[in-house]
């Protein structure tokens, strides 16, 4: 079965600079038209997606609206799965990008300590996830997030979140390619 992933297009906070987490922030116009690109690219590119997967923030939501208009897929028929969220990132949300560098030093305890949601614990959550999309029927398409969608990677392939490439707004990549998705 095909399975197919996309972040969302460019948010609030790629353009400024912070964490998001699972804040409810929205795409920018510029995001608006990277997914409008991105359904357009997958339509010319003939691939027929049967069920569009999103996580419920608005960024990602937004971004599955515009690619299914793109390629006619019935706005309605988009299941929202909290799956799919970004990491909740606890009091580091809403902070510069740069806080971001002091969750290598943290072990679990430390990532509880700042009421963020744990490396296990998001780990748990990708591989839950990523098991339901690969249960649906036909070529499938999730649209989430960078954090969430890495993790999902690093499930399937047994590696280490830290092992797989980050992930482009708006880029439509095929998740049984493993070789475009690992450092």
């Amino acid at each position: 079965m095909p399975l197919y992933f996309i972040r969302h297009g460019e948010s609030q906070a790629n353009s400024e600079g912070f964490l998001a987490g699972q804040l409810d922030l929205p795409i920018t116009p510029k995001g608006i038209m990277q997914a409008k690109v991105a359904g357009s690219e997958l339509k010319k590119s003939k691939l027929s997606i049967d069920v569009i997967v999103s996580s419920p923030l608005s960024r990602a939501y937004d971004t599955a609206v515009c690619l299914a208009r793109e390629i006619g897929y019935p706005i309605s028929q988009i299941i929202l799965d909290p799956r799919l969220m970004e990491r909740h990132m606890g009091i580091l949300q809403g902070q510069p990008v740069e806080s971001a560098k002091i969750l290598d030093t943290l072990d679990s305890a430390g990532q509880e300590k700042l009421k963020m949601e744990t490396e296990a614990a998001l780990m748990q959550r990708a591989g839950e996830a990523l098991r339901y999309l690969e249960s649906l029927k036909g070529a499938v398409l999730a649209v989430s997030h960078n954090g969430l969608g890495r993790r999902m990677i690093a499930f399937k392939y047994g590696v280490t979140s830290s092992a797989t490439q980050k992930l482009p707004n708006a880029k439509v990549v095929d998740l049984t390619d493993k070789e475009l998705l690992l450092n």
